[in-house]
């Protein structure tokens, strides 16, 4: 079982992800390289970031923090990694980052508070 939040009864409760709109940027830029190698490719990343983030609505706590209170969830197949906070009532993905990328540059995207 996940290591989110749970039920009374002990079932696991999903948290709402909500997708910075920089993150949204990065995920259609790679989306459209994906695309332009081939469509099958393209629905092949989505679907393997929609598994992404399926397992951190899961287990939010599960993969580990990178820097402060941010963690970083890998995109099976593809040189991709999901980077998140865990909210109280919420997880914030904050970047969608190629491997080959600084990953410094996404620290300025941290929501505040």
């Amino acid at each position: 079982m996940g290591s989110g939040p749970r039920t009374p009864a002990g079932a696991p409760i999903s948290l709402p992800v909500i997708i910075r709109p920089f993150a949204e940027l990065d995920l259609a830029e790679a989306r459209d390289y994906y695309r332009q190698e081939s469509s099958a490719l393209e629905d092949r990343f989505l679907d393997q970031v929609a598994q992404a983030v399926g397992r951190i609505m899961e287990s939010p706590n599960l993969f580990p923090k990178v820097l402060r209170d941010v963690r970083k969830a890998p995109v099976h197949v593809f040189p991709y990694n999901l980077f998140y906070v865990v909210r109280r009532d919420t997880i914030i993905v904050v970047a969608v980052y190629h491997h080959s990328r600084a990953p410094s540059a996404w620290n300025l995207r941290l929501p505040r508070g």
